[in-house]
């Protein structure tokens, strides 16, 4: 990382204006849209504590004339900094907003990504319209929570099962619940711990749940990665087992079927580039399945039903 030798902004349109000259020496880095709005994120961040909250974007633009206390502009400086030489926004600022909720993450948990939000809102209003309202929910990775904790947010009469390999990422995931879902949160998830490999626990045979979620790891290796993703988020968070990238939808698909009420719902994201196969697999096992989009009109989530 290199120093900062310049004097220290003393207004908050300063500190901006700093903010977006550090970051934009990693145009390689950053799209050009998102330097000015990262810079706006460090900034809010930065200025959280001396303002006893986050300020928001039009709060921010609203008070460029406002001076700012030497603790803020070191904190947006050094962030900024970090930001510049390759580290993850959400692991410096130490949360991901994701839906209604701002969740805890660090190197240990994948960072919640707004494909997902689409999963959790395409099975929303799946569970909305189910002839009998669902009570249990299956999730395959908990990684953060995000997932789980939203739809027990979402769903107060709905419990989670959720199977997690990683024990730092437990760790994450439990404070998150409690943080959202209060002290009572163990009422709602069961966290299930699972090897390498192992796809669906022995505990949870002779269940039969409402609904199965999940984002599996599915890159096929570091090059369908960035190189800040590669390098700061956990590999078995991103990657599928070698050579088998459609293993654990293959491992659902087979295997689900036995978990899963006759009017289950199976949700999964997908990576569009392997969409159609992942299609074909759940067909093939007898799924009624359909592929819905994302933002980008990238395939991105499969919903699938018994046929």
């Amino acid at each position: 990382m290199s120093a900062y030798s310049r004097e220290l902004p003393t207004t908050v349109g300063e500190a901006l204006k700093v903010a977006v000259e550090i970051l934009s020496r990693r145009m390689d880095l950053l799209q050009t849209g998102e330097v000015s709005m990262e810079a706006e994120v460090i900034l809010a961040f930065s200025l959280s504590e001396e303002w006893s909250r986050m300020p928001t974007r039009s709060e921010l633009l609203m008070s460029v004339g406002k001076t700012i206390n030497t603790r803020s502009a070191e904190r947006t400086v050094r962030i900024a900094q970090s930001r510049a030489d390759g580290k993850i926004l959400q692991h410096l600022l130490g949360f991901q907003t994701f839906l209604e909720h701002n969740y805890i993450v660090s190197p240990d948990v994948l960072v919640p990504r707004p494909e997902t939000e689409i999963l959790v809102d395409r099975l929303v209003l799946e569970l909305k319209v189910m002839k009998e309202a669902p009570t249990q929910g299956l999730e395959i990775g908990l990684g953060s929570g995000a997932i789980s904790v939203e739809l027990c947010s979402r769903f107060p009469y709905i419990k989670m099962a959720a199977t997690e390999r990683s024990s730092a990422a437990v760790f994450i995931a439990e404070e998150n619940s409690e943080r959202i879902l209060g002290s009572a949160w163990r009422d709602r998830l069961q966290i299930l711990t699972v090897s390498e490999g192992e796809v669906f626990p022995p505990t949870i045979q002779g269940t039969l749940f409402d609904f199965l979620v999940s984002n599996p790891p599915y890159l096929k290796g570091p090059e369908e990665a960035t190189e800040e993703v590669v390098r700061y988020e956990p590999a078995v968070a991103l990657f599928a087992p070698k050579d088998d990238a459609l293993f654990f939808y293959r491992k659902i698909a087979e295997g689900a079927s036995a978990l899963l009420k006759p009017q289950g719902i199976i949700a999964v994201e997908i990576p569009h580039e392997r969409s159609q196969a992942i299609l074909s697999l759940f067909q093939a096992a007898g799924w009624n399945s359909r592929i819905e989009l994302d933002l980008t009109g990238r395939e991105r989530v499969l919903i699938a039903k018994r046929a």
